[in-house]
Order: C-alpha cells, then structure tokens, then sequence
C-alpha cells in the first residue's frame, strides 16, 4: 500500500508541475516583451526561408481583442526596402479557432512604404520572390472542397491608412508612378 501511496503523491507532484508549467508560460506570453522576442524569432527563421532581412520592433498582442505590430521592415532580395511599416494594429471582432472564423473590425496601417520595382531585364517584380518562397511546395490540382476543413473564413473589416507611399518602377513596361496617401479608409 505504501508504493500506491508513493505513485500517488509523485503522480500529484508531476501533474501541479505540469499545470504549474502551463500558466507560467501562459502569463509569459502575455507580456510585450516575450511577445516581441518570439516574433523576433520568427522573423529570423522567416528571413532564412526567403533569403532576405525582415525586421519587427516591437508586437503586443492581447489574445482575441487586438494586435499591434511597430516597425516592420522587409528587404527585397537586393537589399533595398521593399515593405516598411511604422505601426500596424488590428482590432479583431471574433476570433474562432474550431470554425476556423477570424474577423477583424478595423487595420489601421500607420507610414506604410512599398517600392516595386522590376528592371531592365528582368522578368518579374522585386516582390515576386516572396509570393514564391511562401507558396505552399504542393499546389493541390484542384480548389479544396467545402468540407475539407482547410479553408479559414476571413473577413478584413475596414482597413485605413495613414501616411502610405506606394510606388511602382518598372522599366521593362515603362511605368513609372507613385501614389502617395494621406489617410484613406
């Protein structure tokens, strides 16, 4: 009787560390700066994927209710800036992981800079790049059927910016324009 005793109490211990683990972690990730760390983590495992520098200063994210993200920075595959953004924050409306349903209420994207550019000789866009490296590698034939359970319902809501330079460069067509945003919703 004394091991089932043993058992039980080195069974409570392991199951409140474990527990204990779990809100640790939990109140952890709440917090700015661990938020921040890790998306400086996946902006360097992102930067190795696509081969180019991508930057996020700082992210607070408060589950289901909102997202901010400051300073985001990414690089085109010469170096030069293809995508800046000095705030990006994010109100979400409903947020349904079992549905699959993420709607959001209002974007506001705060000095939003992006430069595309192709070249004389070149056949594609500077950003071309990204759009391949983040292309699923097994493209399904057909479109997935309603009940396949891939697809997410989202809903953007109203998006406005504040303070966006857009501009395109592309010597091969012989454009050459950039449109510049003081605040539009």
């Amino acid at each position: 009787m004394t091991y089932l005793r043993k058992f039980g109490k080195i069974l409570l211990w392991a199951l409140l560390a474990v527990l204990l683990l779990g809100l640790i972690a939990t109140l952890a990730v709440r917090q700015p700066g661990v938020q921040t760390w890790l998306v400086g983590k996946v902006a360097g495992s992102l930067s190795e994927r696509i081969g180019t520098e991508v930057r996020v200063d700082r992210v607070h994210f408060v589950f289901f209710r909102s997202l901010r993200v400051d300073d985001l920075f990414l690089a085109d595959q010469s170096g030069d800036t293809l995508l800046a953004i000095g705030g990006l924050q994010a109100r979400i409306g409903l947020f349904s992981l079992f549905r699959k349903q993420l709607h959001l209420q209002i974007t506001e994207v705060d000095q939003l800079k992006m430069y595309l550019r192709r070249e004389a000789g070149q056949t594609d866009l500077n950003a071309q790049f990204l759009l391949s490296a983040l292309a699923p590698e097994d493209r399904p034939a057909a479109p997935p059927s309603a009940g396949s359970g891939i697809s997410w319902d989202l809903q953007p809501g109203k998006i406005r910016f504040t303070d966006a330079l857009l501009s395109l460069r592309d010597e091969v067509g012989g454009t050459d324009m950039e449109v510049q945003l003081g605040e539009c919703t």
